[in-house]
């Protein structure tokens, strides 16, 4: 680990320990979204989750399904998901958006379990360390808590949950993602991109929010395997998972570094706004810069396809967002169901779609909107 990167990590997790020692003085805050979406009719079908199938009696589960953000494209697209599905599952899916503050999404989660209409609740975590308070009140309350895409806690290698309260886990654990091995994502994106360049592989790394559990290993694993190979990363951004954060980033890191080659982005939006830098200043990418993402967007997946950008490590925000909403019900109806689900496995999917293996994959086309 890079100084940097020590002291980063050292700031976020004093951070945590503050939102969670504050978070019982917290007044309860209120969904920042008031859409649901309701259950009709259909019964329940057979998942390639694994999950113990709802039930078809009809009554409705009630779900609270608390977002870091909606303000990004991914996890609009496991809100897309979530609502394609709940009348299958019969199931009635409030949204709350924490807008990427660790504080108002733990004080979301005692709002939704105080107030007693909600049967489950799936959460994809603003930060992993402080919802450890919402589990602990979720299971004071013997309320089925899911986590999806970031884990509930502080351990990101492993998929099942650890931390009491935490009923399932739907995630790629974030060292899988992010690994320096060849079977882990960014071992294997970098590496293959890196051997496409002339000279030095020269680096530019846009990640999306320092906050979230995903961003402390994305940063150790690119600069564990700098030094390993001899790479540079000629510089690091916060693009905020958004197209114009990503303009922003590639504008500020290309006139610090204008020989850079290869960019890694974490997600497809900031991949998007740095690509449209890069050929306004001439650069052709899939050419002279090759361009990665953790992404998987329909955007995204024909640009890989047509080589301008390299690949991606897949982000499955479909199954991410629609089988936590089958977990919970079940659950909710008091039936077993697994304590992880790996949503890449259950969509016969790689870690990693590239230039290497994409035409083994001829009918993925994406997931989501970026």
């Amino acid at each position: 680990m890079s100084g940097i990167s020590g002291m980063r990590l050292g700031r976020r997790l004093v951070a945590a320990a503050m939102v969670m020692s504050l978070v019982t003085a917290l007044a309860a805050c209120g969904s920042s979204s008031s859409s649901s979406t309701s259950a009709s009719s259909a019964g329940a079908s057979t998942s390639s989750s694994g999950a113990t199938t709802a039930s078809t009696s009809g009554k409705t589960t009630n779900i609270a399904y608390l977002l870091a953000t909606e303000a990004a494209g991914y996890p609009l697209g496991m809100k897309a998901a979530a609502q394609a599905v709940a009348s299958q599952y019969h199931a009635n899916i409030q949204f709350f958006d924490a807008q990427f503050n660790p504080a108002t999404q733990v004080a979301q989660c005692q709002d939704a379990i105080t107030r007693g209409t909600f049967q489950a609740i799936v959460t994809l975590p603003a930060a992993s360390p402080p919802m450890v308070v919402c589990a602990r009140l979720a299971a004071q309350h013997h309320i089925p808590l899911i986590a999806t895409n970031t884990p509930i806690g502080d351990n990101l290698g492993q998929i099942a949950p650890t931390v009491a309260g935490v009923t399932s886990q739907v995630l790629v654990p974030a060292l899988t993602y992010f690994g320096g091995q060849p079977n882990q994502g960014s071992g294997q994106l970098l590496r293959s991109m890196c051997k496409q360049v002339k000279g030095t592989c020269r680096i530019a790394f846009i990640i999306g929010n320092p906050a979230l559990a995903l961003t402390t290993p994305a940063e150790n694993a690119i600069h564990a395997l700098a030094a390993k190979y001899g790479w540079q990363v000629v510089g690091t951004c916060a693009g905020n998972y958004q197209r114009q954060g990503g303009t922003t980033c590639m504008q500020d890191l290309l006139q610090k570094a204008p020989n850079l080659n290869v960019v890694m982005s974490l997600s497809d939006d900031m991949a998007q706004g740095a690509t449209q830098v890069l050929e306004k200043a001439g650069k052709v990418p899939g050419k002279d810069v090759l361009i990665g993402t953790q992404g998987g967007s329909y955007e995204g997946v024909p640009l890989i396809r047509a080589g301008k950008w390299y690949g991606s490590i897949i982000s499955p925000a479909k199954p991410e967002g629609a089988i936590p909403v089958q977990l919970a019900v079940a659950a909710a109806q008091g039936k077993t169901v697994p304590n992880a689900v790996d949503p890449l496995k259950a969509e016969n999917l790689p870690l990693v779609f590239d230039q290497q293996n994409k035409d083994q994959y001829p009918t993925f086309q994406g997931y989501f909107h970026a």
